[in-house]
């Protein structure tokens, strides 16, 4: 039982201290511009942590990316708590994005929608 049990530590031991080699890349939108207050920061992760769009570097709700093969640009989703759709994001290679919200209540009224054209610049970490 004392072998198996120095087995599992040592296990849990290599596997704790294993480094991460995530590579983790992002937009900065419209940081010069009063739309996002700051910028809007999208954080993606390419080892299946949930990407992040909000007001810091991997800080904010959840999101799906998705490659838009058509035109080389990216399309993220923002999901709210409920894990369903609040805002979308297409944002093309040369940095031109256009973000639509559509916010809704509980009862599934669409309470202000909106559509906007920004700017995007890709930042690696």
């Amino acid at each position: 039982m004392k072998i198996f049990m120095l087995a599992f530590a040592l296990v849990v031991a290599a596997l704790v201290t294993s480094p991460a080699n995530a590579k983790i890349f992002g937009f900065l939108c419209d940081e010069e511009q009063a739309t996002f207050r700051g910028g809007l920061y999208i954080t993606i992760y390419d080892d299946g942590s949930p990407a992040r769009i909000g007001v810091e570097w991997g800080i904010g709700s959840k999101a799906l990316v998705y490659d838009d093969p058509s035109n080389d640009g990216w399309v993220v989703v923002e999901l709210n708590g409920m894990g369903l759709p609040q805002t979308l994001t297409t944002i093309m290679p040369e940095g031109r994005a256009i973000h639509s919200r559509h916010s809704t209540d509980v009862l599934g009224k669409v309470l202000s929608p909106s559509q906007t054209e920004i700017s995007c610049s890709r930042v690696d970490f």
